[in-house]
């Protein structure tokens, strides 16, 4: 059964329908995109925390042995360990000692550059700094 007589508005609609099925493409690339983007930044963001988590964990065992002073601590972690999914990562701790006796105030700041802004965590906490009863560190 025809549903036109004639063929009149036949490529009309032939190409509103290409036209629908183009935009609806393109809107699937863009949602894929920007999924990719954010899968990207997540990666990132979870690298860093944990490289700080590694950097705080050797400023408490530091700490356990009496061997925090005021300053900063270098990073100490696994070497090439401030490269992951190909990015450089920051990692740095400044330790001040804290009013309360024993105590140091650790802060662990973690920085990198994603999509040319920069992007950075930052963990903070007190660590008890036990004296060392034979002085090894």
């Amino acid at each position: 059964m025809r549903f036109w007589k004639d063929d009149r508005g036949f490529f009309l609609m032939e190409a509103l329908l290409l036209s629908l099925i183009l935009m609806a493409l393109s809107g699937v690339f863009c949602m894929y995109r920007f999924s990719e983007k954010m899968h990207a930044d997540n990666r990132a963001h979870v690298a860093a925390v944990f490289l700080a988590q590694e950097e705080m964990a050797y400023a408490m065992e530091r700490g356990s042995k009496g061997g925090l002073r005021s300053g900063e601590l270098p990073w100490l972690g696994a070497e090439g360990a401030d490269s992951i999914n190909g990015r450089k990562y920051e990692a740095r701790a400044d330790i001040a000692a804290d009013d309360v006796g024993g105590f140091y105030r650790v802060q662990v700041t973690v920085a990198w550059e994603q999509s040319g802004k920069k992007r950075q965590v930052v963990f903070d906490r007190l660590v008890r700094n036990v004296e060392a009863r034979d002085g090894n560190l």
